[in-house]
């Protein structure tokens, strides 16, 4: 089983490279963490920037948006009905 990250150390790293413009190789030396991995970490991030914040659960999110949408649709219905 590989190391285990924590999501503060994951944000800290990809921010480095997202908004300071460091080098991906050379941060990943840095910080020892396998090129794969912090590729990963990147596309995650681009995915959803939110993705390392503490306490964040995307299928959380993702059902509370779901619950949204249907409450608005039924807004929407009880508008055109008047």
């Amino acid at each position: 089983m590989g190391t285990v990250y924590e999501k503060s150390f994951k944000k800290k790293v990809v921010e480095e490279i997202k908004k300071e413009g460091a080098s991906t190789s050379e941060t990943a030396i840095v910080y020892r963490v396998p090129l794969k991995t912090l590729e990963k970490w990147i596309t995650a991030y681009n995915k959803d920037s939110r993705c390392f914040d503490e306490g964040y659960d995307p299928k959380e999110y993702m059902e509370k948006m779901r619950r949204e949408i249907i409450k608005r649709r039924r807004e929407e219905k009880k508008l055109s009905e008047k």
